[in-house]
């Protein structure tokens, strides 16, 4: 189990790393940072050192319980922890990530898209699986989104969810690209965003919180997948002569809003 180790003041990510006598870093490193200026909740890199660097806004409504989740489980799974604050930090816990009980932060829905060819896979196996779960199965899937802000590697057991929002449909598109494009505004194929009960998910205690909700190997379409949304569900917005990844995250959101209003 990996340990916190609780930053000098003048200590940034790009100086060397002071609790190693060489001042070396490797995968097993995260610099957790503590800084008001973060926008929404999270902000994720690679550090200039290579190791996975992550930074939160106490800002956040529910920061108590994402600090907690994030060092739990980096902890856990094998990691020490620079925690770089200017305030002390309460290190003691009372939630813990893997807890089967909704929260007032869990969300109603996750979002999983993915592309059409992919989609007809996932329904064959009446499954979604995580990249390193479709790789033993002899299927090569490039993390796009992923690898470039230097997540470990067992960040990949896992399917990542999101909330709502463009990002998955950043992450198709940049499949579709071959190479990262994160312009919310390019011309966007509109492909597959699914849509799963995210109650039901933690209730069934298979959500594991981290820097998203996250779960491990796969899961069932047959249990939790409520909707699956393409361009055929929905309209162009008017005005607009082609999908964006914004319009088109936007017009299923609102969709699957009134959906089960």
């Amino acid at each position: 189990m990996g340990q916190v180790w609780v930053a000098p003041a003048s200590y940034t990510m790009d100086h060397p790393n002071p609790f190693t006598s060489d001042g070396r870093y490797d995968r097993s490193w995260t610099i957790l940072t503590i800084d008001e200026s973060v926008q929404g909740s999270l902000f994720q890199q690679r550090s200039p050192h290579g190791c996975y660097a992550v930074s939160m806004t106490p800002s956040y409504p529910f920061f108590s319980t994402l600090f907690a989740d994030f060092i739990q489980y980096e902890m856990d799974h094998g990691r020490d922890i620079i925690l770089v604050s200017q305030k002390a930090m309460n290190l003691h816990f009372v939630t813990h990530y893997r807890e089967a009980s909704v929260r007032p932060s869990d969300p109603r829905w996750l979002i999983h898209s993915t592309t059409l060819e992919s989609y007809k896979k996932i329904v064959a196996d009446n499954r979604l699986k995580s990249p390193n779960r479709l790789k033993t199965e002899g299927v090569m899937v490039h993390p796009i989104g992923l690898e470039p802000l230097g997540e470990p590697d067992d960040y990949l057991d896992h399917i990542m969810f999101a909330t709502g929002g463009v990002g998955p449909e950043l992450v198709v598109n940049s499949r579709l690209c071959g190479s990262v494009n994160y312009d919310p505004l390019a011309p966007y194929t509109p492909q597959v965003r699914l849509y799963f009960d995210g109650h039901k998910m933690v209730l069934d205690g298979i959500i594991v919180r981290n820097v998203a909700s996250m779960v491990f190997g796969s899961v069932s379409l047959e249990k939790y997948l409520v909707k699956p949304i393409t361009a055929d569900d929905l309209r162009v917005p008017c005005g607009d002569s082609f999908w964006t990844p914004l319009s088109f995250s936007k017009a299923a959101d609102d969709y699957i809003q009134h959906f089960f209003a």
